[in-house]
């Protein structure tokens, strides 16, 4: 664990630089955008074998985590194009909610008498999506994962793996502090007298921001080895 830990402390570093970087690459030249395709196939492949380690250490501590990770790359790759065109699906379902949202509110205010906002159904809407992008989907999804990153192409079957309650409440909460809660803290700006404080504050927030990313992921790929020690203790 202590290994897979630096590793991914160094190389989540260095694959959110690489992504830094690709979006300064300009598109102006056939060159360029060949460069920029190449820059983010480079940052994908590596991000999915850091993380494809973390998900085989989390299920098989004693294996090579990240021989077989690298063995597994192309199944993992596949595995998160799904998942992206899903979230994708995802957002642009909930934009075409938007027109049907402004009717229903008409239709509610025209039924019950009484006014009904279109932004009060507009944020229900959105917190629905809310809901299925970092709770529902993730707890439905994380077990297909772990199963992809051992099993490869294999792992495309419906995984058995057991499940209980704990495993359910901490993916998500997990996934919230690792990836929605540091874009929260680096978006928050508080009002600064001088320039100087302002650094100050951005490198404090960037620098907790990275530590419940990187924590928070891998904790949240070690969860299955994580409650099997816990169980075998209270056993």
């Amino acid at each position: 664990m202590k290994q897979v830990a630096a590793v991914q402390l160094v190389g989540n570093a260095a694959a959110l630089w690489l992504g830094y970087y690709w979006l300064s690459v300009g598109e102006a030249r056939a060159g360029l955008l060949v460069w920029s395709f190449a820059v983010a196939l480079v940052t994908a492949v590596f991000f999915l074998w850091l993380h494809g380690a973390g998900l085989i250490h989390g299920r098989s501590p004693h294996a090579s985590p990240f021989a077989a990770a690298l063995r597994h790359l192309p199944a993992l790759l596949v595995a998160a194009m799904l998942l992206l065109l899903l979230y994708i699906l995802l957002g642009r379902l909930e934009q075409l909610c938007n027109d049907p949202s402004f009717k229903f509110a008409s239709w509610m205010t025209l039924k019950l008498r009484k006014p009904i906002k279109p932004a009060t159904i507009l944020r229900c809407v959105s917190v629905f999506f809310w809901f299925l992008r970092w709770i529902v989907i993730p707890i439905l999804l994380m077990p297909w994962l772990r199963n992809i990153a051992i099993n490869s192409f294999a792992g495309f079957k419906p995984a058995h793996a057991p499940r209980t309650w704990l495993d359910r409440l901490l993916t998500p909460v997990l996934l919230l502090c690792a990836l929605w809660l540091p874009l929260r803290i680096l978006a928050w700006r508080p009002i600064m007298s001088n320039f100087a404080l302002e650094m100050t504050s951005f490198i404090i927030r960037a620098l907790i921001a990275y530590l419940l990313f990187a924590g928070g992921l891998l904790f949240l790929e070690g969860l299955p080895t994580l409650l099997a020690r816990k169980h075998a203790v209270a056993a």
